[in-house]
């Protein structure tokens, strides 16, 4: 569960022992904090719902992958993608390389989707962070910068060289040692890596709902009892 400093804009005042709490806590009043925290949890919690739909993607992309030819939707030496995401990622190729071959604007565009979509998360769970730090959240975080730093090398390199290089791409090695082997161990290493932080941020969110939801109303009355907010 939360410690009472973790939730210090539900209190009047804070303490000498609460001024140790991150900043975003000794900056408002309890009455915007309140707000602000609202927002915060928002924020996450709508980055988390996009991150299940990222890793539904990446899961069915995974068992396409394993059923090969038998899949009917297309070979394991190519990854699957769908529809949505590979508009998304022809609108980036052609942005950033309008005048590149069409093989080469793929490329890029599916680092640069895939590096939007672990910021997006990373800044979901870095705005839990703010306001409702907890450990499982501190693991989610670690989790998930450590797969943006893959992202970051993946992109640039793809960028810059023409070829990502990477954890999941053994640094540049497994496209030598075949096209299938090339596509699955990127396939499943990002599979793992897209699910590992998930269960963290799942965790760190029903521990701040579970805090969350009874302190609110409590402050919500009293808020309305003393007429800071309308009945």
């Amino acid at each position: 569960m939360l410690s009472d400093k973790n939730v210090l804009y539900l209190q009047p005042r804070a303490t000498a022992e609460q001024t140790l709490a991150p900043l975003p806590y000794r900056l408002v009043k309890p009455e915007i904090a309140i707000v602000w925290a609202t927002i915060f949890l928002c924020m996450a919690t709508s980055a988390f719902l996009f991150q299940i739909g990222h890793f539904f993607e990446h899961a069915v992309q995974f068992i396409v992958w394993l059923l090969g030819d038998a899949s009917q939707i297309c070979g394991r030496g190519t990854p699957w993608m769908s529809p949505w995401a590979t508009k998304i990622i022809e609108f980036f190729g052609n942005y950033f390389l309008p005048h590149e071959e069409r093989a080469r604007r793929m490329v890029v565009g599916m680092e640069i989707i895939h590096l939007c979509g672990n910021l997006i998360f990373l800044s979901g769970l870095v705005s839990l962070w703010c306001f409702f730090p907890t450990r499982a959240n501190k693991w989610g975080i670690a989790i998930e910068t450590f797969h943006l730093y893959e992202h970051i090398m993946l992109t640039a390199s793809a960028y810059y060289i023409g070829k990502p290089i990477g954890m999941s791409t053994l640094f540049g090695a497994s496209f030598s040692l075949g096209t299938e082997f090339a596509v699955g161990f990127r396939v499943f290493w990002h599979f793992v890596m897209n699910a590992l932080p998930m269960p963290f941020a799942m965790i760190a969110i029903l521990r701040i709902y579970r805090t969350f939801s009874p302190r609110l109303a409590a402050l919500t009355a009293r808020l309305r009892v003393s007429g800071v907010i309308s009945p």
